[in-house]
């Protein structure tokens, strides 16, 4: 779906993310793109993800990285434009949250 300032209109492409939640999301302000990493699956059992995609305001692609961060849930992302760098940080993974799953770690990419 996209919101045009007053309304919601619903965006049909050819290919997207699967269903999903928790996942970590940031919009590319200099090239207006929206950046997606991992998140959790929506079917049982529950399975954290890794993927990439990015979505230019018509079209979602999947985009693979040469070192990505591990597969993951409930981090948080966020665009740098000092610096024209996606920041990812921190998540779960797992399927138990426990103190060995929460995560700390820090990755970027230039965008």
């Amino acid at each position: 779906w996209e919101f045009d300032g007053s309304a919601w209109e619903p965006v049909v492409t050819r290919d997207s993310p699967s269903p999903r939640k928790y996942l970590g999301l940031a919009y590319a302000v200099e090239n207006q793109r929206v950046v997606l990493f991992g998140g959790q699956d929506t079917v049982s059992p529950l399975q954290d993800l890794g993927d990439t995609w990015i979505f230019d305001g018509s079209e979602w692609l999947e985009v693979t990285l040469g070192k990505q961060p591990t597969a993951r849930r409930g981090h948080a992302m966020v665009y740098d434009d000092n610096r024209s760098r996606i920041v990812l940080f921190a998540g779960v993974r797992g399927p138990v949250f426990s103190e060995n799953s929460r995560l700390a770690d820090r990755w970027e990419t230039a965008y």
